[in-house]
């Protein structure tokens, strides 16, 4: 743009300053709501000043219900200084167009991804005029491309030649109200300066023009630095007085604190101002309580920052974690292929593979079969073979579960407004952390039969994850750690007191995709809860409002098995089931029936029941075989201790092994099993648990760690015991575990 706009016209300098600028993003905006920081570029010509990064608040009102999402720009006050042309004669004249742009970028962004939208402001339409030199005004301005709005508060300043003081009491070059000659002169030259233009003959050699011009800036920019200077001194005489006035404040509170402590100590003090004292520390706790608020807020939004770090990883750690995977299963088949040219007698014993599942073949089931006709169990291993579940392989099928159950998980801890919660965020975190960096297990299943109806199968995984020591927010987190590693079965129990918990990470997931085992109590017991009810009606319905309670904490409609927790007899009670328990026993399974038939449960079993107690429910007929008998099974038990795992096995009675490791003993004072370890390059621990697995179908494992649930399931990837390796572990008489190494602690019989 030229320097004059024709003879007669006049330029005049403006500073405009833009303060309290507020950015508006639109929520239902896929670019805006993707943008987390934000900073701004007023530019006019070569001149441009930019604001500070300012931080996307999300806030939700609760009247309206509506989600806004608002970056303010504190501390950015830009000034843009701006030469206008009046177009007409006299003062009532237009100020000639003078054109500036806004624009907004992503703070975070790359450089060349950075620019949000660009917009374009008349500056001449706000200026101020020599009627009212300094000009207010509140602005929103609308963001292209559908992005939001942006509003601020608009000075405009015109510099008079004569200086002054202005409307709003803020002083500029000259207009201090004290002499300042150097001030005045440089004010008087810059005034002359602009004279000098104005008057300046038309035909005037463009070189003239440009010394005119460059000395106007000059004078302008000594102006703008004399006036920032003052202003800032200014701003830092205030924070001296502020700083006084607050000594002052806390000099004045110690002797009120000082005061009211000998108040306190008096007898004679007055209830009155005792009280109005009271009312000031309270107002102070509400305050507190305001900050606090907000430092809650802030640390959500810190973990929704993590979160979103965390999902823009996933695509880019999972594609990694495939090939890896894909990685494993090939260097496991290469494995099996050694061992299987090993020059050994000793030939590895597989595990049952899932079609000898379907043709009904179970551990229990082989066992029984190799029984002779004089009724001893032979010491043969069973014969029947799992095929290798190892690893699961990356397939479409397999791709698209997870991504179902991660899309379910990252819904997990949102409030009724979208927003997540501090636990919520937590727990996705676990999620994410587990499932990014573990391998998914595919866990072998083995079939109940409930006897309802003519084909009526279960198919239930081999390994649970006990719950009976988790609590709080911890238990709910290791089932979730569980889920994500693939232990999908989750048992748990009317008496461990956390159903609630269970019931939360159960809600993450698809149900058909976790098998629920649970458990209610005898209805005649003397440990918590301790129970003392002897009619068998009364223990019916106790039984059937404790399925009912279970179903109601765990948040479910059904459950995949339910199993008495334990005979009606005392803790630690020998022989078999007493005429005393045994009507309270066959009233619970009158129970567990209805329960079946009222589709509460998909299968019905029982735990700690030696032969007696099995033979009163077949006596009783009250309804039908059991699915399961959960039973203490361990190293050092020996491999059919009392018969019970034989007789199970005979009459097609799935049992589920508890305690495997004797409650740690044996990974920690278990020699052989050590020994036998080292040879596989495996932990005392994981060769317990697979000796487990070779003499029963199923088993519960518990665990608070991370890298022994890997071992844990690590036991499934394909590797066996030697015949020499069981052997040597079936001959151990230790260690001893719960209830002096008995497989029931109500009855031995």
């Amino acid at each position: 743009m030229p320097l004059f706009h024709g003879k007669g016209a006049r330029p005049f300098k403006f500073k405009f300053e833009l303060s309290d600028v507020r950015v508006h993003l639109n929520s239902s905006s896929s670019v805006a709501v993707a943008v987390d920081n934000v900073s701004l570029t007023w530019e006019r010509g070569p001149r441009s000043v930019s604001s500070k990064k300012g931080r996307v608040v999300e806030k939700l009102n609760s009247v309206t219900g509506e989600l806004s999402r608002t970056a303010p720009l504190l501390g950015s006050d830009l000034v843009l200084p701006a030469t206008l042309f009046r177009t007409g004669s006299d003062e009532a004249g237009r100020w000639g167009s003078k054109t500036s742009e806004f624009k907004l970028f992503d703070a975070d962004a790359e450089e060349e991804e950075a620019l949000l939208c660009t917009v374009t402001f008349e500056l001449s339409t706000h200026a101020a005029s020599a009627s009212q030199p300094v000009l207010r005004t509140r602005l929103e301005v609308p963001l292209t491309s559908g992005l939001g709005s942006m509003s601020f508060a608009l000075c405009s300043r015109m510099l008079s030649s004569s200086g002054g003081s202005t409307d709003d009491g803020c002083s500029y070059a000259g207009s201090d109200g004290v002499s300042n000659a150097s001030e005045q002169v440089n004010h008087r030259d810059l005034d002359d300066a602009i004279a000098e233009a104005a008057e300046a003959p038309a035909f005037a050699p463009p070189s003239e023009h440009q010394q005119v011009a460059n000395s106007m800036e000059a004078r302008w920019q000594e102006v703008y630095e004399l006036e920032r200077s003052k202003q800032d001194a200014l701003t830092i005489e205030k924070l001296h007085r502020d700083l006084g006035d607050l000594i002052v404040d806390k000099q004045r509170l110690s002797e009120e604190n000082l005061r009211l402590k000998s108040i306190l100590k008096s007898s004679d003090a007055p209830k009155k101002e005792l009280l109005e004292r009271v009312a000031e520390l309270e107002v102070e706790v509400t305050k507190l309580k305001r900050e606090a608020a907000v430092n809650e807020e802030q640390l959500a939004t810190s973990y929704q920052s993590v979160i979103r770090q965390l999902e823009v990883e996933l695509d880019k750690v999972t594609s990694q974690r495939d090939d890896a995977v894909k990685a494993a299963v090939k260097a496991n088949e290469r494995r099996n292929i050694l061992d299987a040219l090993r020059k050994d007698n000793t030939k590895p014993l597989p595990l049952i593979s899932d079609s000898d599942s379907r043709n009904g073949s179970t551990h229990a089931q082989t066992h029984a079969q190799q029984t002779n006709a004089g009724g001893s169990s032979t010491t043969a291993a069973p014969s029947s073979a799992r095929s290798k579940p190892a690893i699961t392989e990356v397939t479409p099928a397999s791709q698209q579960k997870a991504k179902s159950l991660m899309v379910r998980t990252f819904s997990f801890g949102r409030d009724k407004n979208g927003g997540r919660t501090e636990k919520g965020a937590r727990m996705l975190v676990i999620f994410l952390l587990t499932a990014l960096t573990r391998a998914v297990v595919d866990v072998p299943t083995v079939r109940l039969v409930n006897g309802v109806a003519p084909g009526s199968v279960v198919l239930m995984p081999v390994m649970a994850g006990g719950t009976g020591g988790l609590k709080g927010l911890d238990g709910t987190e290791q089932v979730l750690r569980n889920f994500a590693a693939g232990l999908t079965h989750v048992h748990t129990a009317f008496d461990y007191y956390n159903l609630p918990e269970i019931g939360r990470a159960i809600a993450q997931y698809p149900r058909a995709n976790v098998f629920i085992s649970a458990m209610t109590s005898p209805c005649f017991h003397a440990s918590p809860p301790v129970r003392n009810v002897t009619d068998p009606d009364g223990c019916y319905n106790l039984t059937t409002l404790e399925i009912d309670s279970v179903l109601h904490d765990l948040g479910v409609t059904y459950v995949d098995l339910i199993m008495l927790h334990g005979p009606s007899e005392a803790f630690g009670h020998e022989g078999p089931c007493s005429d005393f328990s045994c009507p309270l026993n066959a009233a619970q399974w009158r129970a567990y029936a209805a329960a079946l038939a009222a589709n509460k449960t998909r299968a019905i079993g029982v735990s700690n029941f030696c032969i007696s107690c099995l033979e009163c429910l077949a006596k009783m007929s009250v309804g039908p075989v059991p699915a399961t008998n959960q039973l203490q099974l361990h190293v050092g038990m020996g491999p059919d201790p009392g018969k019970l795992m034989s007789y199970n096995a005979a009459h097609g009675i799935v049992v589920q092994a508890y305690e495997p490791l004797a409650g740690g003993d044996v990974a920690t004072n278990c020699t052989v099993c050590a020994q036998v370890g080292t040879e596989h390059n495996k932990s005392a621990a994981q060769v317990g648990l697979l000796w487990v697995l070779d003499r029963v179908p199923s088993l519960v494992v518990e665990t608070g760690s991370q890298d022994h649930l890997d071992q844990d399931l690590a036991i499934l990837d394909g590797w066996s015991l030697s015949l020499g390796d069981r052997a040597a572990l079936d001959g151990l008489t230790e260690p001893k575990g719960e209830a002096g190494g008995r497989c029931s602690w109500g009855c031995t019989e």
